[in-house]
């Protein structure tokens, strides 16, 4: 049998019915901030774990992907409540992302400076 996979309707319509209707969206932003910061506690560890056994050993990031995934449920439920497909948001992002120049910040990040053109 095959797992139904989860989108923005389902997580939306289970917050819904699990938590009510949100009062405001920022309500939603501020517990995604929350989420976040428990990432990055996470993310505070696995640093420490060697690059070979974070490949070897995927358990080593269980928690980090755990705490991922709570802050995108709470992306999912916040597009829900605004009323826009996060996926199309995301689509359209990208599209203009491309079309950026960017600046390499030497850690693995970076800024975007303007449009390209």
């Amino acid at each position: 049998m095959l797992e139904e996979l989860e989108n923005q309707e389902t997580i939306g319509a289970w917050g819904d019915a699990t938590f009510g209707t949100a009062y405001s969206p920022m309500i939603i932003g501020a517990r995604a901030n929350t989420e976040m910061a428990e990432l990055i506690r996470e993310l505070a560890v696995a640093p420490a774990i060697p690059l070979s056994l974070r490949r070897d050993q995927p358990e080593a990031f269980a928690r980090v992907a755990s705490e991922t995934a709570d802050v995108l449920v709470l992306l999912y439920r916040l597009a829900h409540t605004c009323g826009f497909d996060l996926q199309q948001a995301l689509n359209a992002k990208m599209r203009i992302n491309r079309e950026r120049v960017w600046v390499k910040d030497h850690d693995g990040t970076g800024h975007h400076t303007r449009v390209k053109g």
